[in-house]
Parts: C-alpha cells; structure tokens; sequence
C-alpha cells in the first residue's frame, strides 16, 4: 500500500523493483497523487506506460504486468 502524504512524482530508478515474469501489480489512488515516469522520460525506471507519465490519485487506478524486464502497464483509469 502507498499511504503518501503529498502529491509526489517519483524519479528513483527502477521506480518499482522487478518482480517475476507474470506477476501483476495493481495501484489504487488515495487522497493524494503519485506519478509514474515511462522509461522514455525516466531511463531506467523500468515502466512500459500507454503515456510519459501515469498520474495515480483519487479514484484512479493503475496495473502492472511484470514481463521479466519491464513493468508494462495494462490498464489505467483516471477517474
């Protein structure tokens, strides 16, 4: 679980360390928003993002599929 306490944009690489080939990772929005960095923004964060950026917040929805290499992204709401 993210419990952040501000907006915040996340620029460690990788943002989220690998799992195993096929292992999924959902992310739900709370209060606040988290934004994701696609590897063309961000080298070395790992992320395979329909967009450059993925802003997670209230109501929003973000989830990961873990490819061995990349985390790719295979759904996104914005709500």
């Amino acid at each position: 679980f993210l419990y952040p306490d501000a907006d915040y944009v996340l620029t460690s690489t990788p943002t989220i360390v690998l799992g195993t080939s096929g292992q999924e990772l959902t992310i739900v929005g709370s209060a606040y928003t988290i934004t994701f960095q696609d590897e063309s923004g961000l080298a070395g964060s790992k992320l395979q993002l329909g967009a450059a950026t993925r802003a997670v917040g209230p109501l929003s929805m973000l989830r990961l599929y873990c490819d061995g290499s990349y985390w790719r992204e295979i759904a996104f709401s914005a709500n």
